[in-house]
């Protein structure tokens, strides 16, 4: 006796939509991050401009 599997509905554009933006802000937010503590770097040691 098989146990039949609930349907399960595909998630909707809007949330696919939203988490394609959160992730794309979460990058986005990471890479300005890195560079800032990059940047501060390169000051601390004399490279800045």
């Amino acid at each position: 006796m098989a146990r039949e599997q609930p349907k399960v509905e595909p998630p909707s554009a809007w949330r696919r939509l939203a988490w394609f933006v959160a992730i794309w802000a979460g990058g986005v937010l990471a890479l300005g991050a890195a560079a800032w503590l990059f940047t501060l770097f390169m000051d601390a040691i004399g490279m800045g401009g």
